[in-house]
């Protein structure tokens, strides 16, 4: 859900969509690039299923990917409590989402399950950062069990990351 307040809109509309790379390495998907692109308005990095996640690393996926087939990119790091593969960890997964937002890409998808504190002081350093300022955050959560309207108004709210959400997911 697009923020209405927001000039989102330009890039990113209710029917937009991205393709989640699962592949273990940019590298690997090159071959597919082309093909799978089509209708994509962008791609979803998916930092919790890359081989490495150094920092490092993830800078020259992040450059690879713009370099071979250029698109908007959404920063992930899917835990495993959210239906990911990383390690529920916000204390190595705050640093990681930093590294995002240093490689500026477009969109930096942060899981709010995590504690509001931790959260909180992440979103006002994108919105601070000389980094930050040129990413977007996209607030996100899963689940998996049928939930009430009050447990769907609570969840959307929480996605919302305390106002600093530019697209809720």
């Amino acid at each position: 859900n697009i923020k209405k307040d927001s000039n989102i809109l330009i890039d990113a509309g209710e029917w937009s969509h991205f393709v989640s790379l699962t592949f273990p390495s940019i590298d690997k998907a090159i071959p597919f690039l082309d093909e799978i692109r089509k209708g994509a308005d962008a791609w979803e990095l998916r930092v919790d299923l890359l081989d490495d996640f150094t920092p490092k690393s993830l800078h020259r996926q992040i450059a690879l990917l713009r370099d071979v087939a250029p698109l908007p990119i959404v920063f992930t790091i899917r835990s495993k409590g959210q239906i990911g593969k990383f390690v529920d960890d916000p204390s190595l997964i705050f640093p990681l989402l930093q590294e995002g937002l240093r490689a500026s890409a477009e969109w930096v998808d942060v899981e709010a399950c995590w504690p509001e504190n931790m959260v909180l002081d992440f979103c006002k350093k994108a919105a601070t950062n000389p980094y930050g300022r040129l990413s977007r955050l996209l607030g996100s959560l899963h689940v998996t069990i049928p939930q009430t309207i009050k447990e769907v108004e609570a969840l959307y709210e929480a996605c919302d990351l305390m106002g600093y959400a530019d697209m809720l997911k």
